[in-house]
Parts: structure tokens; C-alpha cells; sequence
């Protein structure tokens, strides 16, 4: 048992103590003792200029068959090293104790180090749990942080959505009214100078209705709620390709297509972004969207281009400092992962980059019945099945901004074939009169409050299959007349050219 006056402390029983000791032999040269040069008890100098100068078995006698005196004399013998563990013996106030020792020969002298194993390990055991528990408080300050950083991005989806929506159903609303007015007063006009004059303001007007429309892309298009992440990636392409001079080819598959509206509003921002990259580091004039569902029920998106690619390892530099042109993915990641999903950057310097978004989500399997696709920017017609018919033709208009479906029934009475026999303000109220009046046309709104365009044109052509729908929107006319065809209409016209195109379709259809 290894006394505790010399090898224990109260002080600081966790940190560590030396000693130097010379060995004292007899005439026939056995290590007998050991003179104390210096003993370090924790910060205890007065003690140690105590023990300084003594021999060890004359400061503490019962050490002389001790384990601890044997290894200091195998050092004394024969040099080398030991390292080795001893009880200390305890005290009225406190509990035996176990050192750590080691021990070295160095110039005629033993260095020994020790310290205590239990409180060694005591604190290690605290220190654990003190970086546990600032561990977890870490943690849950990053969580903290990632959501808020989750709930200011769908604040600021909301944001977007309600300043498209603002485009969308009201200035480009007034937009094509305006426009519809126009083209009456020009076909209504006699003198060539001021059909001219008419026509230059229906073209600023359809410029000023394309710009609101490109803007309402780029913010949140509605046709990302109406119709879902395909359709809007096929406009966002397009908008990329007049805009940004960037050609997108896009590859949706129709399982991928997100079933809520968090994951769908996220994917568009995500592949919005990565295209904004594209066009700012890529140096390239072509990218390429993918969308595909993976085995285990997770959407990947993909976005890829061929262009000058860069060092992934350096989207943080050696000093820890993030590149600031690349934090845009890195806040993409925080919220991907923060939804169980993932963001995979693959890319190398002069061969191009491949970003993928991986997020789980339960999927809609959209299908949508083959259409023809119209060929001409003046013909929307989607079908071509119905029988020409002789005499007026009754027009039901549905349009839920009153200033549009104004303008539609007073172009309607410039066509003495049609009769408008009812208006309607939402998609309900079109379903109900369509019941009631059995109208031979339906002029249709896609966006209409209460019931979609799309879903009222869906049961008013099963009920009356005979029924000719005619689908109006701000959408451009890609985007929405797969939707409107596999819902039941017959055509389909944007709202920017509604004046002409609308007439000469409608005439088309008697």
C-alpha cells in the first residue's frame, strides 16, 4: 500500500505528479533507498520542500517491502522502464485510491509520473457527459436552426406564391382584358390608321402580358399548383430557354410527380436554383432535368450539364471558409436533409456536374391520355371529333374575374352564330348551369375558385358528352392543353390571344 502523504492529494486528485529520486546504496552496492531530489503533490510546495533531501523509507517506512520499492530498485539495477498500477491507502475523510505510475532511469536518477486511476476516471466519465450533454444542446440548436430555416423558405414560398397569384389572377387578368377590348375596337374600326394604332397597343399589351407571365414563372407558377411539378418544369424550360438563352431538355417520369404540395413547391425551388447555377458557373448553353421514382418510394431529381464542372471539395475551402457562390446548395442540402432527403453533388473540372435532390414522398401516379398536339399558334383546337353544327350555338362563359368575362360575352355578340345563354363566376356554378341549360359551348377558366376548370370540365363532358369545351388561361398554351384535353375539351386558347384565335376556333366549331 503506497502511503497518501506522498503519493495522493485532495488538491487536485485528477492531475498529474512527478518525482526524482536518487538511489542511495550500501558498501556492497544494493539499492537500500532512495534520496526525494524533488516530489510534486499537487501544488503543495511546502510539502514538497518538506520531503526534499530525505530518503524515501526514512519519510514513509512502511514502503520498504512494498511493490512500488521493488520496481524503483529493478530501475536503480538494471535501467529501463516500468509502468505498473498501486494502491494508496486511505484516510479518516477519504476512500483508498489506485495510481497509474510510470517509471523511467534517466542520469543516475528514477523519474517517476503518476496519477490517480479513479478520479482519472471519474473524469473522463464527467468530461463525457459534459460534451454529451453539450452535444445534444448543439444538436438541438441545429435542429432549431434547420427549422427555421425550413419555415422562413415556406414563408418565403408563400410570399411568392401570393405575388404570382397577384400576377396571375389580377394584372395579367387586366392584362388580357385589355387586349380583348382592343382587338374589338380594331376589327370594330374603319380607318386603316387607327386599326394600326389599335393593333401597335394590343402588341405592347401581349409584350407586357408575356413579361407578367415569365415573372410569375420565375416567382411560383401557378400552373405548379394547377397541374403539378412536370407541367411547370416543361414552362420553366421554356421561360430558362427565352429568358437565359439556357436550352433545358427536361425527362419527368409520371410516377415521380410529388403528392404534396411542400415536396412539389421544394423540387421546383431546388431545380430552379441548380439551373441559376448552371447559367452562372457552367459556361454552357444546354442542361438537362431528370425526375425519377426509386425503388424504395423516394423522388430524385437530377440536374446535369456539360460544362466546365468544378472541385466539389472546395465548396469549403482549407480554411473552413464556405465559397458563397456555391451556398446556395449547401442551404439546398439543410433543407433536403431536414425532410429525410439528401443532396448528391457529382462533379469534376472540365467534365461537367450532376446535382441530385433526393426526397422521400408519397407519389401520385399521374396518367394522362395521348392528345394531338396543336401545330399552329393560332389553332388550339385539341380534337377534332365533333360534327359541325348548323344555327347559334348557346355559349355558357365561366370566368371568375368579372372584367375578363365581360370583355368574353361582348365578343361573343360580334359572332352572329353564338348566343350566350349564362355566366358563370366559379367552377361549381359552371357545373350547375351546364346541368341546367345544356349549352351547346363552354367557354372554361382553368383557374376558377370552389372547383378547377380542369375538374368542372371533367364532369360536364361526362355528363353531356356532346358538350364543346373551350379552356381558357394565363397558361401558356403547352403547359395546360394535355390537362384540358384528357379532361374533356375540345380546345384550348391563352387568354393574351383570346380576341382573334378564340373567334376563329369557336366559328371552327359550328
Amino acid at each position: 500500500m503506497v502511503p497518501r502523504a506522498l503519493f495522493s492529494s485532495s488538491v487536485d486528485p485528477s492531475s498529474e505528479r512527478f518525482g526524482l529520486f536518487t538511489p542511495m546504496r550500501d558498501s556492497a552496492g544494493t539499492t537500500v533507498d532512495f534520496r526525494i531530489d524533488f516530489l510534486s503533490v499537487a501544488a503543495d510546495e511546502d510539502k514538497c520542500g518538506e520531503v526534499a533531501g530525505k530518503g524515501l523509507l526514512a519519510v514513509a517506512p512502511s514502503l520498504a517491502d512494498s511493490r512500488l520499492f521493488k520496481c524503483f530498485s529493478r530501475l536503480a539495477d538494471s535501467g529501463g522502464t516500468f509502468n505498473d498500477e498501486f494502491d494508496v491507502e486511505g484516510s479518516a475523510t477519504e476512500s483508498p485510491r489506485r495510481l497509474m505510475m510510470q517509471g523511467f532511469w534517466i542520469k543516475d536518477r528514477v523519474v517517476a509520473h503518476w496519477r490517480d486511476a479513479i478520479e482519472q476516471e471519474r473524469s473522463k466519465v464527467a468530461v463525457e457527459q459534459r460534451i454529451a450533454e453539450r452535444t445534444a444542446r448543439a444538436e438541438a440548436r441545429s435542429d432549431q436552426l434547420r427549422y427555421l430555416a425550413l419555415a422562413l423558405a415556406d414563408a418565403e414560398a408563400r410570399e411568392r406564391k401570393r405575388l404570382a397569384g397577384i400576377l396571375h389572377d389580377h394584372f395579367q387578368q387586366l392584362l388580357s382584358a385589355a387586349k380583348l377590348k382592343a382587338g374589338m375596337v380594331r376589327r370594330a374600326a374603319q380607318e386603316p390608321s387607327v386599326q394600326a394604332g389599335v393593333q401597335q397597343i394590343e402588341g405592347l399589351l401581349e409584350a407586357a402580358i408575356a413579361e407578367s407571365r415569365a415573372l410569375t414563372i420565375e416567382l411560383c407558377p401557378p400552373l405548379l399548383y394547377d397541374a403539378g411539378l412536370h407541367a411547370a418544369l416543361d414552362a420553366l424550360a421554356r421561360n430558362f430557354q427565352t429568358r437565359r438563352g439556357l436550352r433545358v431538355v427536361v425527362d419527368a417520369h409520371p410516377d415521380a410527380e410529388p403528392a404534396t404540395e411542400q415536396i412539389r413547391v421544394l423540387l421546383y425551388e431546388a431545380i430552379r436554383e441548380l439551373l441559376e447555377n448552371v447559367v452562372t458557373h457552367a459556361e454552357t448553353d444546354h442542361a438537362r432535368v431528370e425526375t425519377t421514382l426509386l425503388p424504395n418510394g423516394q423522388i430524385q431529381v437530377s440536374v446535369s450539364d456539360e460544362g466546365k464542372g468544378f472541385d466539389v471539395g472546395l465548396m469549403i475551402d482549407r480554411s473552413g471558409q464556405i465559397d458563397h457562390s456555391r451556398l446556395g446548395m449547401l442551404e439546398l442540402r439543410e433543407r433536403l436533409q431536414f425532410l429525410g432527403g439528401d443532396l448528391r453533388v457529382e462533379s469534376t473540372p472540365g467534365q461537367g456536374t450532376r446535382v441530385r435532390a433526393i426526397v422521400p414522398a408519397e407519389i401520385r401516379v399521374t396518367t394522362l391520355q395521348p392528345t394531338v398536339q396543336p401545330t399552329s399558334a393560332a389553332t388550339h383546337l385539341l380534337r377534332r371529333d365533333f360534327t359541325p353544327r348548323n344555327g347559334p350555338a348557346r355559349v355558357l362563359v365561366a370566368d371568375d374575374h368579372a372584367i375578363f368575362r365581360e370583355g368574353l360575352v361582348a365578343l361573343m355578340k360580334q359572332e352572329p352564330r353564338l348566343t350566350v345563354v349564362a355566366e358563370a363566376a366559379d367552377g361549381e356554378q359552371a357545373v350547375e348551369l351546364a346541368r341546367q341549360l345544356l349549352p351547346d359551348i363552354v367557354l372554361l377558366d382553368i383557374n376558377m375558385p370552389k372547383l378547377s376548370g380542369v375538374e368542372a370540365a371533367r364532369i360536364i363532358s361526362r355528363e353531356n358528352p356532346n358538350v364543346r369545351i373551350v379552356g381558357l388561361s394565363m397558361h401558356q398554351q403547352e403547359d395546360m392543353a394535355e390537362t384540358m384535353s384528357a379532361a374533356g375539351a375540345v380546345a384550348y386558347v391563352t387568354k393574351a390571344e383570346a380576341s382573334d384565335a378564340l373567334l376563329e376556333i369557336l366559328r371552327k366549331l359550328l
